[in-house]
């Protein structure tokens, strides 16, 4: 059983929490995911079955779109309704000042992380640091905000709702936490929803509440076959002498204006068996996809 399998996870439990749900539901332990929600966050987790986990790193780089709640005029210690609040600013915020702001926040943007976040910092995490009471400020890394649109603003309760396109890495909090500083009053992430990862819509995401012993078959149903999981990546079908070759390890010789150089390609038999992840490269004039990632090849 190998494949990815999108999840619609709720408020409350952890991404961990989902996988283990999952793990109990198909009696399997080879199951990962592919980019973490935090607890308080709800919508789209891409769950890695069997060699599916194969896929994680292509599947995190994926941009994603959120929707999300950001309260003005308070600030936490986490940037989120889960921290303690440590500031408060009864000065009201207008929706027009809100909207003036966002164009700066849209493009490549420098952007420090939470300090309760999972990023590794001299070896540890950094939640790790905050919950020994060491609040340790990491270096800024750059992200890239796509698009960032408010979509709704209830100035009365000082809260926007934006839909926000960005790329891996970017901490949605920390993103509340800037427009709350440039706005001068302060911001937390109240609530967030991932509604999209690259292809992978809420709309689809099978209910987490579903992963359960007897819904095996349902679940088993929705999961999407390891050569449709990365749609993104073009498809080159190979013959059987080819598909021993590349599952070998070895270069495929291709036509050099078949794809673009450096390009993923999903290399597949007729069938659609997925034998490797390529990249297109280019030695002494001849192209070549060289295998990344390798699958058993069945015939």
């Amino acid at each position: 059983m190998d494949g990815v399998l999108n999840v619609y996870k709720p408020p409350g439990p952890t991404s961990h929490d989902i996988v283990d749900m999952a793990r109990r539901a198909l009696n399997m332990k080879k199951i990962g995911h592919a980019g973490t929600l935090d607890p308080l966050a709800e919508g789209v987790l891409l769950l890695c079955i069997g060699r599916g986990t194969r896929l994680s790193d292509y599947l995190s780089e994926l941009p994603k779109e959120y929707l999300a709640e950001i309260t003005f005029g308070i600030t936490t210690s986490t940037y989120d309704a889960e921290g303690e609040i440590t500031s408060k600013c009864d000065r009201e915020v207008k929706e027009e000042e809100v909207r003036e702001v966002l164009q700066e926040f849209i493009g490549e943007i420098e952007q420090v992380p939470p300090p309760s976040s999972a990023i590794r910092y001299k070896g540890k995490r950094l939640y790790e640091y905050a919950r020994e009471g060491i609040i340790v400020e990491p270096p800024s890394r750059k992200v890239i905000i796509y698009g960032l649109e408010l979509l709704e603003f209830k100035e009365g309760e000082r809260k926007g709702i934006f839909r926000i396109n960005c790329s891996k890495g970017t901490y949605i909090r920390a993103l509340a936490r800037d427009i709350g500083e440039r706005i001068g009053r302060g911001a937390y992430l109240s609530h967030l929803i991932r509604t999209r990862v690259g292809h992978f819509s809420a709309e689809d995401a099978l209910p987490a509440e579903e992963l359960k012993r007897e819904n095996s078959s349902l679940i088993k149903e929705k999961i999407i076959p390891l050569s449709e999981a990365l749609p993104h990546f073009p498809l080159f079908i190979v013959d059987h002498k080819q598909a021993l070759r590349i599952s070998s390890g070895a270069p495929l010789p291709i036509k050099h204006n078949l794809f673009p150089l450096g390009k993923y390609i999903r290399v597949v038999t007729p069938d659609r068996q997925l034998i490797s992840i390529a990249k297109v490269e280019a030695r002494e004039g001849q192209f070549y996809l060289k295998p990344e990632k390798v699958f058993a090849y069945e015939w």
